[in-house]
């Protein structure tokens, strides 16, 4: 039976990893498209000459796109890591690594 925990725990250390790895993955993700919408954003204001309803609605769209791609790259697996949200099992990490290997002795 020891055996049998020791590769729980495993498949359990992995999961922390694959999350973490979500997680730096998806900050990455969110400050390259948070960095092109500012930067599209005022591209769009400077040679658009917008109004000041246009401006309000440049910012408050943009204030949500930025909120959303916060929420589904880094808050949405920060919480999958700390389980809070629905996490993969050890069924499925056990595919995932063994997709892995095989690919590999290929």
């Amino acid at each position: 039976m020891p055996q049998h925990t020791d590769i729980l725990q495993a498949l359990d250390a992995f999961i922390r990893k694959y999350y973490k790895s979500l997680l730096v993955r998806g900050a990455l993700y969110a400050v390259a498209i948070v960095g092109i919408l500012f930067l599209s954003a005022v591209l769009l204001e400077h040679f658009g000459w917008l109004s000041s309803l246009g401006r309000g609605l440049l910012f408050w769209g943009g204030l949500a796109a930025v909120l959303s791609v916060i929420a589904w790259f880094i808050v949405r697996p920060l919480l999958k890591m700390t389980g809070l949200g629905r996490r993969i099992s050890h069924a499925d990490a056990a595919k995932i690594i063994g997709k892995h290997f095989h690919a590999e002795w290929r």
